[in-house]
């Protein structure tokens, strides 16, 4: 995350659409039924990495860190959104998806770390 953190705006401009790409493939079959063991890995996986570069941008007050924040919540809040969305609608059917309810989790913290109270 360091290695990021130092390098993302300058070398890795491309990162949050590379991160978005799979996380919509994703979003597409979250809750259908049909997504695959594969998917729902790069689904965790995906929600894991956003919440840990958030939380690393905001862990140290660098210049740049600002520029990549507005980034991450101008790209990634509406998808996070729908994961939300999904993990609420399924809580309130009774629906047991572990893969949800982790997707949710990571959202939340998402919402929570990256928009503040």
């Amino acid at each position: 995350m360091t290695v990021a953190r130092i390098e993302l705006p300058k070398h890795f401009p491309n990162l949050p659409q590379l991160l978005l790409n799979p996380l919509l493939t994703c979003l597409s079959t979250l809750g259908s039924g049909s997504s695959s063991s594969n998917t729902n890995t790069v689904l965790l996986n995906t929600l894991w990495t956003i919440n840990a570069l958030v939380k690393e941008y905001l862990s140290v007050k660098v210049a740049s860190g600002v520029e990549v924040m507005r980034k991450f919540e101008e790209v990634f809040h509406e998808p996070v959104g729908q994961v939300l969305h999904v993990w609420a609608e399924k809580e309130r059917e009774g629906v047991d998806d572990w893969v949800i309810a982790e997707a949710g989790r990571y959202a939340f913290k998402w919402v929570e770390i990256a928009c503040g109270p």
